[in-house]
């Protein structure tokens, strides 16, 4: 019998899951290792107190104290209203602070079903909300460019789907600015990649300072960008592309050899009603290009070069 007992002991000793069982009159009869973990109390200062002497001081996410009110679980379950409580608490740590725990409070009963006590098992609800935080973190890892701090291609690609299917339900319209740095293997070769690096950092942020708050720019690969600006007249494209062309452009790196002068090409289009996110980057992408052809560091748009 001894050895069932002992084996008990460790098992709750060991539970993933903090547990402390309470008597029928509300004294404290067994306090596990998880739970002196969680709460910094070891057993030898709760085993014998009354729960109602509010060691843990159980307060609902109210604020409203429960131990020693009548919202007290316990009272349901020594009056046979109920064998199980579950819900969020804040319980009280050993140095002062509150511990929000996910708990679950048990109604023991003898043979003849009279209350013989209650088993609460609680778990420390900050790992959960870690673990949430770890997993937006890496969601917002695996969306954004982490050498310029941009939104990546994918999350560009999920923005123009999102804003193709706005333009069609609302009538939203939106254009889209294919940028690239010109000449930006002789920038690599001549200064180093490190100024390269430093290039595309201030070439997206530049971009990224130039537009309104609404309008959006990622880095598309390479030496690309692609901006995504609401709700655009015809007639503003080349306005706004030449904006953004001539901040780039006053805008030069300082190195250790010297100034190095950076420009961009721009194509630009509005998007329509006939678009998908392959066609509408792809006709960016072709404006852009022609501005390449015609000497860099200029602005093409659907408005100079109509389809």
């Amino acid at each position: 019998m001894q050895m069932f007992d002992d084996l008990n002991k460790m098992l709750m000793d060991n539970l993933y899951e903090g547990l402390f069982v309470v008597g029928p009159h509300g004294e404290i009869v067994y306090w596990n290792r998880t739970a002196e973990k969680i709460t910094g109390f070891s057993p030898g200062e709760v085993v014998g107190a009354l729960c109602e002497e509010n060691l843990l001081m159980h307060m609902d996410p109210n604020g409203t104290t429960m131990c020693a009110g009548g919202s007290c679980p316990l009272n349901a379950l020594r009056s046979a209203e109920s064998d199980i409580w579950q819900g969020e608490l804040f319980i009280r740590h050993k140095k002062g602070h509150r511990l929000p725990v996910s708990t679950k409070i048990i109604a023991l009963r003898n043979a003849e079903g009279e209350f013989a006590g209650t088993a609460h098992l609680f778990t420390d609800n900050r790992q959960m909300r870690e673990a949430v935080q770890g997993i937006r973190e890496a969601q917002e890892m695996a969306l954004h460019d982490p050498l310029t701090g941009l939104g990546n291609r994918g999350y560009g690609e999920i923005n123009l789907e999102r804003c193709l299917v706005e333009m069609e339900r609302y009538g939203f319209s939106f254009g889209v600015f294919f940028m690239d740095v010109d000449h930006f293997k002789e920038i690599n070769d001549t200064y180093g990649h490190d100024v390269g690096d430093v290039v595309l950092q201030t070439v997206g942020r530049t971009i990224a300072n130039s537009l309104r708050a609404s309008d959006m720019v990622f880095r598309w690969g390479g030496e690309e960008f692609l901006a995504i600006i609401l709700q655009l007249a015809p007639d503003q494209l080349e306005v706004v592309g030449n904006k953004i062309r001539l901040l780039v452009e006053q805008s030069p790196i300082l190195t250790e050899a010297g100034p190095c002068r950076v420009t961009i090409s721009l194509g630009a289009t509005l998007a329509r009603s006939d678009d998908t996110v392959e066609s509408l980057v792809n006709r960016a992408d072709m404006l852009m290009y022609e501005s390449k052809l015609h000497g860099r560091n200029q602005v093409t748009s659907d408005f100079t070069n109509p389809a």
